[in-house]
């Protein structure tokens, strides 16, 4: 519900008094009476109205006075105040009127018609600077709670206000400080050639946005920020200021070189690591955790005569032969479902189409999350070891079917091994004659 337009009228005549108070309860306002200059004060004070109509002269204190009070009362910013006189008419009067702070000055007597109209006229002018009031001061509130340092300069750079964010960003003690500075006072010399230019491009379209600056605190230390523009403009609609909106992007700067630097570590040490892989005389490969192959390296192309073009994408049963396949997938599908290392004899066809016997040696590795990303495998070929393992259990068996006697012996003339034979001829075991000497 509208709240109802409230007019106190001040005068020490009873009969005038009267009349404007019927007049004006008439068209619907809501009217308080005071007869003194004393009495019109402590209404006002108390109740706030709209509109004080106040004649100048009065018993105790003057209308002037009245009114300059009034005007220098906070509280009653929104109330405005017409002066009225049938004998405090001439200029001087009416100068000293305007500048106690009155809205208007006006003459008695006064009609009823012309009261009215003046009234309304008065009020509509009352309304629409209250609201506007309203309007800067929520305007202002906003300004002063957003984190951001929001500024105003005029157009040569000049600032003719900044919030507290702004005044504690730049380092300085009130706002005070800063309106004796300009746009130039707060960034670098090497950087004002910048500042005019994209002042001349604010002005042409409009705005300036996500500019990064160094900016200078009091003190002339250096930080980075980001800064925004609009230019401001009049009731004309013409260029009269800018407004800048700043923030402190210090964090944003070390978190964004600590990421480029960690982005180079890692970049080198994928280097190093593709390095070290195609070092490696034995095949290499890595896949993700669907068993996919993502890469090898050199040894693995030349011994199983595949390129890393023709594998990554594809699964062991697409690479290796059938009877090969479900082995190797078995094993991957066992050390993805327990992370950790795995080693195991296989045998893996080579590009010649000969079979080597190998070890593969895997383990699972991590991804950026920590989760597991998929695992890695050496192949180690062990085919002539494991012929010269056949050798020896050979040679080892003639040595111990044979009806000959053999010993061998060390340098300090200890017996190190017999076979079958002598032990037999002798009558000993192993066990008796290893480590002594021949009696």
């Amino acid at each position: 519900m509208n709240k109802k337009t409230s007019i106190l009228v001040v005068d020490d005549v009873p009969v005038i008094l009267q009349a404007y108070s019927e007049i004006l309860r008439a068209q619907g306002y809501e009217v308080w009476e005071a007869s003194t200059g004393r009495q019109g004060l402590q209404v006002a004070r108390e109740r706030h109205p709209d509109l004080v109509l106040l004649d100048v002269m009065l018993p105790d204190l003057s209308g002037i006075e009245v009114c300059r009070q009034i005007k220098a009362d906070a509280a009653l910013t929104d109330v405005f105040v017409v002066l009225v006189s049938g004998k405090a008419t001439d200029v001087a009067y009416k100068v000293a009127g305007l500048e106690s702070g009155a809205d208007d000055y006006l003459a008695k007597p006064l009609d009823a018609d012309e009261l009215r109209a003046r009234v309304r006229t008065i009020l509509r002018l009352r309304n629409t600077t209250a609201a506007l009031r309203a309007s800067e001061q929520r305007h202002r509130q906003l300004v002063e709670m957003m984190p951001e340092a929001v500024g105003m300069s005029d157009l040569q750079g000049r600032f003719l206000t900044v919030n507290p964010q702004g005044v504690e960003m730049l380092g300085y003690a009130n706002l005070g400080e800063l309106l004796e500075r300009s746009v130039f006072d707060i960034t670098r010399p090497e950087d004002h050639e910048r500042v005019k230019a994209d002042i001349a491009t604010m002005r042409e379209t409009g705005t300036l946005r996500n500019a990064e600056y160094v900016l200078l605190r009091k003190s002339g230390d250096p930080f980075p920020a980001e800064v925004s523009a609009a230019v401001a403009t009049d009731a004309a609609g013409q260029p009269s200021g800018f407004v800048w909106v700043a923030h402190e992007i210090t964090e944003r700067k070390r978190a964004e070189e600590a990421l480029e630097d960690q982005a180079r570590f890692l970049a080198n040490l994928a280097q190093f690591l593709g390095s070290l892989m195609e070092a490696i005389p034995a095949p290499v490969f890595y896949k993700d955790v669907e068993g996919r192959y993502l890469g090898c390296n050199q040894a693995f192309e030349k011994n199983l005569g595949v390129s890393r073009e023709q594998i990554i994408g594809k699964t062991v049963y697409e690479v290796a032969p059938k009877d090969l396949a479900e082995v190797y997938h078995q094993a991957d599908k066992e050390l993805l479902k327990r992370p950790g290392s795995q080693n195991y004899e296989s045998s893996l066809l080579y590009a010649d189409g000969t079979r080597h016997q190998v070890i593969f040696n895997k383990a699972t590795y991590q991804d950026a999350e920590g989760e597991v990303g998929g695992l890695i495998g050496v192949i180690l070929d062990i085919t002539e070891r494991k012929r010269a393992e056949e050798q020896i259990q050979l040679l080892a068996d003639a040595v111990q079917s044979t009806q000959d006697m053999i010993c061998i012996t060390d340098q300090e003339n200890r017996f190190t091994f017999a076979n079958r034979a002598f032990l037999q001829t002798y009558g000993y075991t192993a066990e008796e004659i290893m480590g002594r000497t021949p009696d």
